[in-house]
């Protein structure tokens, strides 16, 4: 999950937006960000599929997510 964690970072960080702001552009509750964060919730297909079509430079990061090739990634690519 650490690549999916980076590129919703990256996706923050490029778009300048708050956890809160992101979880409203996805048509999610904010909390759920905070649950990816501490590791108490994973990325729901619905989830990665809202973020995927938001936010169209994140699609491989999903991808590998949804692969189970997330975590033998070095680098995220958003």
């Amino acid at each position: 999950m650490e690549s999916i964690l980076k590129a919703i970072d990256q996706v923050e960080i490029i778009y300048r937006l708050s956890d809160s702001t992101f979880a409203t552009r996805l048509g999610v509750d904010r909390s759920l960000i905070s649950q990816f964060r501490s590791g108490k919730a994973e990325p729901g297909v619905k989830f990665l599929r809202a973020f995927a079509r938001e936010f169209p430079e994140a699609q491989l990061s999903v991808f590998q997510y949804l692969a189970g090739n997330d975590e033998s990634q070095e680098k995220t690519n958003v």
